[in-house]
């Protein structure tokens, strides 16, 4: 069975925990403020409504002192320096995907994992000594090793620029997950591929530069629109899946990451009822 038939039945597997949020459309890493006739509060009342900084496009921007990648890409919050914490926390989430799904196929039938008694049975570690000591050329579709690869070399690519590293440190990041998988779990089942090696990183740096373009537009197009679309978090989404899946899985454990709050604080003192209440204040809400 070839790695990327794994990722593909991986993906499908950790999709499915976000499609309810995929449908009821709270994926968008931009929260806006709604505002209805049926919530409208009483006169001289103040109304608050939240907004997560880490997740707003340019609330604290500053055109003078942002970093190149901050300039380039500015709906897309990215951190001023390298957040070396976060992203080895989804390494490893990652990883636990990768064994998790792994383990799943072995204890399935033949028909579903592909994988014979002959790759099941016998000395693991034997196994895996033989492949990683018998590098070779694969002869899967190109498909498989031109679009699959770099599309999930991408998944690494885009989630360390997310962190806050830059194009390089993001292909070596590439490079480094696509070898720990062809050396680790993969190689427990087939030889490395010469193939995974190279278009994994180096496709997925193509890929995913381009998919950090399209985020930066599409949340620019939500800023300015004020709400995300059901295809636009469908977008965000499939542009960095392993994102997503993290923080509805950080949700399941309980794992929170440090964050500020910026809540609006709105007053309908003094204004007509047919418009939107005006902002008086900020509050700041600190968690971690």
């Amino acid at each position: 069975m070839t790695d990327f038939m794994i990722f593909n039945r991986l993906l499908v597997l950790l999709v499915s925990l976000s499609l309810p949020s995929l449908c009821l459309g709270d994926l968008s890493p931009y929260h806006s403020l709604a505002y209805t006739a049926a919530a409208q509060p009483q006169d001289g009342a103040l109304w608050l409504a939240t907004l997560d900084q880490e997740q707003a496009p340019g609330v604290s921007s500053d055109p003078t002192t942002a970093t190149a990648d901050q300039q380039e890409f500015p709906h897309l919050n990215l951190p001023s320096s390298p957040d070396h914490e976060g992203l080895m926390h989804d390494s490893k989430l990652f990883l636990l995907y990768q064994v998790g799904v792994v383990g799943v196929l072995y204890l399935m039938p033949q028909s579903v994992s592909q994988w014979g008694d002959d790759q099941k049975n016998g000395n693991v570690f034997r196994k895996w000594d033989d492949n990683v000591n018998n590098l070779r050329k694969d002869h899967d579709d190109w498909t498989i090793n031109y679009i699959g690869h770099p599309y999930f070399g991408s998944v690494y690519y885009v989630r360390a620029r997310q962190r806050g590293f830059d194009r390089p440190d993001s292909l070596w990041y590439g490079v480094v997950m696509s070898t720990i998988y062809e050396y680790g779990i993969e190689a427990i089942f087939e030889p490395v591929s010469i193939q995974d090696l190279i278009f994994t990183p180096v496709g997925g740096a193509v890929i995913g530069e381009y998919f950090m373009t399209a985020r930066e537009n599409i949340m620019r197009d939500v800023s300015n629109r004020g709400y995300a679309t059901t295809g636009d978090n469908v977008k965000l989404f499939f542009t960095d899946p392993l994102g997503v899946i993290n923080k509805k899985v950080d949700k399941l454990i309980g794992y929170k990451e440090a964050s500020l709050d910026l809540m609006p604080l709105f007053s309908r003192d003094g204004v007509d009822q047919h418009s939107m209440p005006a902002l008086v204040g900020l509050q700041a809400h600190v968690s971690w």
